[in-house]
């Protein structure tokens, strides 16, 4: 029976489960609660995971970056210094660029024996770049190059792969993708701002140098001199806005930054400063060159510091971020621990919980179908298995109640086939309940016998909760399916309830038939045609008489026409003080055989289909016992079916 109380909108999902097994339909509900839960679960420890690799990777790059610096600085001090061979190739400054040579040489082995696998192959293939470019100024002769501007991007060469060198380690370490801003400037300062700050206070170094070694400086030289003041100043502008933003993305947080950017500001303005007195504003230049050379190195050694100041930064705000990230995923981590923790102890309650059921359950549905109905389940649940055992109790209730009504029922000369016929209509439901019942409780020992041994998985467990559901729906089931047979058979004993008469007009009730749910299923296929004198009037309980036409037009609608089109004919009439109704069908009709039999209890040729056989029964028994009337039947096959009932009229007690 189709359950009206459903909500068109659930509709289409309730006929889609009610195509489904038990079992598809946990699977079904269970993947798609479970698995987007599952994805985002798997998504969210990887994206973690994932932070946490990149900026362990940074830390990496970091620390290739350090000692790249350290290549950095003396290459360029290699550089500016070698330039002094264009006019002085004194003993003197030879034992010098042979001792920068041999120190640049050192840190040139020693970095490549740091190189390892976990650098990026672009990283070695730009390392052995800036190889074969020191290989390249090694078998040169000293100031055998050309002019000063040659000479210095000669050198220059070396230092340029050695900040390509630096550039690729942070892409490849993905420092210069950095996402936080604090760290981003910072890292943003080594890799572009300091390295080009060193390079134009390299060129004044350089051009200076090479300008205090000449006998008189030449135009050209000041020219060159001049543009390197303003590149000077353009580069101490950009580097100070750089320093402005990193400092402030601090927070206040990194005091120490703020000092030291502060004091590496003044050194540079004073370098400027004494670069412009020295060439720009002086009307004689002194040749004091190796001071002028100490001078400018004081400034590109703070450069270098800083530098070194701000790695140890980098690196702790990177430490903090795996830091924070690791307890995150531990945080994750724990809280899925917990969750399994609870589930697994909630999944243990609930087996408990449901062996206690099943065993209660099991041995109250053996002892009803031993004959005690005395039975009833006193366990109260606030889940649906309370509804089951409400079920039970009515179930044995009404079976009490039946029993005693058909005790009682010594006028039936068919109370023995009636007895037969309940107990072969509640048998299979009943056993089918029982038979569950007792193989969960089979199952439930077995479990309980592995969980002891603690043998018991958790795809046991699951199985197990998957039995228990499978059991409990088909009991649910199977005792529902008793209770309604229940609630048909109580029908059996209206004759011996109250009634309530009153004097109604017969053919207002026979209108109102075409209001019933069977008159409105059949409406399209079937007609119901009504004869009846207005005027007609009769005394007794409208209760009884729906039940009749109820049953009537059910047994006609399942077995006359069974689809097929057809008319049904319904006439009334008064004769000595008795009400003649006449309910004829023009349907498939009756065999003689089964005419004789069809008011009998439980006789159906249809039990296959559902039926029970108790409609034409129990019109039988309201007509004969409740209202003190009589029944006949006409029928024939394949021309229709006609009933004839007689009932007391309007004078009647």
């Amino acid at each position: 029976m189709e359950d009206n109380t459903t909500p068109t909108l659930f509709r289409p999902a309730v006929s889609l489960m009610n195509r489904m097994r038990f079992v598809w339909k946990f699977v079904l509900i269970s993947v798609l609660f479970t698995l987007p839960l599952g994805v985002l679960s798997v998504a969210l420890i990887r994206e973690i995971q994932s932070n946490i690799y990149t900026a362990e990777t940074e830390q990496n790059g970091l620390r290739v970056m350090a000692e790249a610096y350290e290549l950095l600085y003396l290459a360029a001090d290699y550089r500016d210094f070698a330039i002094i061979q264009r006019v002085n190739l004194s003993a003197n400054i030879q034992k010098n660029i042979e001792e920068r040579q041999a120190a640049l040489e050192v840190s040139l082995q020693n970095f490549e024996k740091h190189l390892n696998a976990q650098y990026g192959q672009h990283q070695h293939e730009q390392f052995r770049k800036v190889l074969d470019t020191w290989a390249s100024l090694n078998r040169t002769t000293p100031g055998g190059q050309g002019g000063p501007n040659i000479q210095f991007q000669f050198y220059d060469q070396l230092v340029n792969d050695i900040e390509i060198f630096v550039s690729v380690v942070t892409y490849d370490s993905k420092l210069v993708h950095d996402p936080h801003l604090k760290t981003f400037f910072l890292i943003n300062i080594l890799l572009k701002d300091i390295p080009h700050m060193m390079h134009e206070i390299g060129k004044a170094r350089a051009y200076g140098v090479y300008a205090l070694n000449l006998a008189a400086i030449d135009f050209e030289t000041i020219k060159t001199l001049d543009k390197i003041y303003d590149d000077l100043l353009n580069s101490r502008k950009i580097f100070a806005e750089s320093i402005y933003f990193a400092v402030h993305e601090q927070h206040d947080e990194e005091p120490a930054l703020k000092k030291s950017s502060t004091d590496l500001l003044q050194a540079i303005d004073e370098t400027i400063l004494y670069f412009y007195q020295k060439f720009i504003e002086a009307d004689v230049i002194e040749s004091d060159w190796e001071n002028y050379y100490q001078k400018i190195t004081s400034s590109n050694d703070k450069l270098y510091d800083f530098a070194r100041n701000i790695i140890p930064i980098v690196d702790k705000q990177l430490s903090v971020r795996i830091h924070h990230e690791k307890s995150k995923l531990y945080f994750l981590m724990g809280c899925v621990s917990v969750l399994l923790i609870i589930i697994c102890y909630l999944y243990a309650g609930m087996y408990f919980s449901l062996t206690s059921v099943i065993r209660s359950f099991t041995k109250s549905a053996q002892q009803v179908a031993k004959g005690d109905l005395s039975v009833t389940i006193s366990i109260r649940h606030a889940d649906e298995l309370n509804q089951l055992f409400n079920a039970f109790n009515e179930m044995v209730r009404q079976l009490r109640e039946n029993q005693n009504q058909l005790i009682q029922a010594e006028k039936m000369s068919s109370l023995g086939s009636m007895i037969a016929g309940i107990a072969h209509e509640m048998n299979t439901p009943l056993g089918v309940a029982i038979t569950a019942s007792s193989h969960l409780s089979d199952t439930v020992q077995d479990y309980i016998a592995r969980y002891k041994k603690g043998a018991m998985t958790r795809n046991d467990f699951e199985d197990l909760m998957t039995q228990a559901i499978t059991g409990q729906n088909l009991i649910n089931t199977n005792l529902t399916r008793c209770s309604k047979l229940i609630n048909t058979f109580k029908q059996l004993n209206v004759y011996q309830a109250k009634t309530n008469k009153r004097h109604i007009f017969l053919h207002e009730f026979l209108e109102t038939l075409h209001t019933l749910p069977e008159a409105e299923s059949m409406r399209d296929p079937v007609k119901i045609l009504i004869r009846c004198p207005e005027n007609l009037q009769i005394n007794v309980d409208t209760d009884y008489l729906s039940l009749i036409f109820v049953n009537l037009m059910h047994n006609a609608l399942q077995h006359a026409f069974r689809g097929k089109t057809g008319h049904i004919h319904i006439y009334a009439d008064m004769e000595n003080d008795k009400v003649h109704i006449v309910f004829e069908d023009d349907g498939s009709g009756i065999s003689e055989e089964d005419l004789g039999r069809i008011f009998e209890p439980f006789y159906t040729r249809f039990r296959h289909e559902g039926h029970i056989g108790l409609g034409l029964h129990i019109v039988y028994v309201v007509v004969t016992q409740a209202l003190k009337g009589e029944l006949i039947c006409h029928s024939s096959p394949d021309k229709g079916t006609r009933f004839e009932i007689t009932l007391p009229g309007i004078n009647a007690a």
